[in-house]
């Protein structure tokens, strides 16, 4: 799927405030020695220093291609009241979530002048497979799509995306989790039955009666199928599993999270590794920018999404940090992602949507719906047309 880039950036971006001045140099001299192990590359580090917001900046890299050659990955430091915005950009398709967290903690702590152990580049995925198991996983969620509604775009070849953070009330952690114990699923199931229920309620997806369920897919990190301990490991190592459910929004959460946990108890015990192949395959099959554009929307169609991670105890949550946004391009799969945080017991959402399916209000919207959803009373469901 690298193929992707042709059309449009894949980019992920991790980025911190410090109520501290600036220091250049010192995050110069601590991003050149993060690299050294990596050989990504021999071009000159830089960091840029951009009159800009951080959320302008953010929505900058999102829109800002990396070209042939290049190296992978850049910096960017802003000026912020009060203290300063340190981030890192990588190319998605050299590296994933868990590697850029690990690469910016490495810069953050030789700019104190600690050192960690040294990342190394990660091997092509080769954990130990069941081929009828993945294959049968891959049947399941490309049938479950099949009545799936297929997202709108207004141009399907304009992949502007923008991105907003978004911090749920100090309640919802506590009423995910009393959620997910009380229906033996995980947090990231009531995350998937909230998004699922809240795309569903939008009713901008008319497709008809024969597509009538809301699909929403899920990242998955393919570290814990390794034999071997990968927490130096640097590179993409991540696998996907999708969802499907028929008009979720009129189903109760507790229901619905019920139904989820059944099916993603057995997606998770695999590594689902047939899922981007088979992506792989239908991509080079397409002959143009436009049928490769619209190859999900046709043929996986998925309204959202999702990638959840628990910073709690992490270097992210011990170090004097103030904010913290992770935020990355909705991809060739989707027309929105929420990027789901947990830090100091609050829940994060930094949501990229493209500019084609989505307006700011009905991204904005759609997260209010998803967050009024997981603190409502469990057991009385909302209205589909909330």
């Amino acid at each position: 799927m690298r193929g992707w880039s042709e059309l449009a950036p894949y980019n992920f971006i991790h980025a911190l405030r410090l109520e501290e001045p600036l220091d250049l140099v010192a995050w110069r001299r601590a991003t050149e020695a993060a690299l050294q192990s990596l050989e990504l590359g021999t071009a000159p580090v830089m960091v840029e220093t951009p009159s800009l917001e951080i959320d302008q900046q953010l929505d900058r890299e999102l829109n800002r291609a990396f070209a042939p050659g290049e190296l992978p990955v850049r910096f960017f430091a802003l000026h912020a009241a009060g203290g300063h915005w340190f981030g890192v950009v990588l190319d998605h398709w050299v590296a994933d979530d868990f590697s850029a967290r690990a690469l910016l903690e490495r810069i953050y702590a030789l700019r104190q002048s600690r050192e960690l152990p040294p990342l190394r580049r990660a091997a092509i995925f080769r954990a130990r497979k069941n081929l009828w198991r993945e294959g049968s996983a891959f049947l399941r969620q490309a049938r479950g799509l099949r009545r799936a509604a297929r997202p709108s775009y207004r141009d399907p070849l304009d992949f502007t995306a923008r991105c907003f953070q978004s911090e749920l009330p100090a309640s919802a952690l506590e009423a995910v989790r009393q959620l997910a114990r009380r229906q033996h699923a995980t947090i990231h199931d009531v995350f998937l039955a909230a998004a699922a229920q809240a795309c569903g309620a939008m009713h901008l997806w008319k497709n008809g009666a024969r597509r009538d369920s809301i699909g929403v897919a899920s990242a998955m990190d393919l570290r814990r199928f390794l034999a071997e301990p990968a927490h130096a490991e640097f590179g993409l190592l991540i696998s996907e599993y999708s969802i499907a459910e028929p008009h979720p929004e009129n189903v109760s959460l507790p229901e619905l999270v019920g139904k989820i946990a059944t099916k993603t108890c057995r997606l998770k015990k695999i590594s689902n590794s047939a899922v981007p192949a088979a992506g792989w395959l239908f991509w080079r099959l397409a002959r143009s920018r436009s049928s490769q554009a619209t190859m999900f929307q046709r043929g996986a169609p998925l309204m959202a999404g999702l990638s959840n991670v628990n910073l709690s105890g992490s270097w992210l949550e011990t170090e004097p940090i103030a904010e913290f946004r992770r935020v990355v391009t909705t991809g060739p799969a989707v027309p929105i992602v929420l990027m789901i945080t947990t830090r100091r017991g609050r829940i994060f959402v930094d949501t990229t949507y493209r500019t084609t399916a989505f307006t700011r209000a009905d991204a904005e919207n759609l997260l209010a719906d998803f967050g009024r959803r997981l603190l409502a009373d469990a057991y009385q469901p909302l209205p589909g047309s909330a």
